[in-house]
């Protein structure tokens, strides 16, 4: 959808149950294109089975150094990224978040824990972005971001 709206142009979507099945269509010319994530994808595109045209990530990955960001088609309306929050209910006490908290920021500085998610295309955020204020911040950022391109599309939280 996000792609429908930075080209200006109606696009039929398809959806999959996983990425196996679309890249299995992709391939056989059943769709014409796929928007997946570097780590299902850039060893299909290094080994010629697939072609990138386009990363929604702020810069060029390394290991996929040929394939142009968004910004740099002059798209950067399509500038997008995969983000993992850490959630406890609601509710819990502020002390056993504060020691999550330390254990996340404990991980985004492990040297090994990088190198290991490096390796399959994800990246550690900055640590002055671990923090539950951080997280709350861009979470109600991607909510306005993403909300009237889901209105747009008619589609509604069940």
């Amino acid at each position: 959808m996000l792609f429908q709206e930075a080209i200006g142009v109606p696009i039929t979507i398809v959806q999959y149950k996983g990425a196996g099945p679309a890249v299995i269509d992709v391939r056989s010319g059943q769709v014409d294109a796929i928007c997946d994530l570097p780590t299902t994808t850039s060893s299909l595109v290094r080994s010629g089975d697939l072609r990138a045209y386009v990363l929604t990530a702020p810069q060029r990955m390394k290991s996929l150094p040929d394939v142009p960001t968004a910004t740099e088609l002059g798209v950067p309306s399509l500038t997008m990224g995969v983000w993992f929050g850490l959630y406890a209910p609601l509710g819990t006490p502020k002390p056993i978040i504060m020691t999550l908290n330390k254990a996340l920021r404990e991980i985004v500085q492990d040297k090994a824990v990088a190198e290991k998610l490096a390796s399959i295309e994800t990246y550690l955020l900055p640590l002055d972005q671990a923090t539950p204020e951080a997280h709350r911040a861009k979470l109600a950022a991607q909510i306005a971001r993403w909300t009237p391109i889901l209105e747009k599309a008619g589609i509604q939280a069940e």
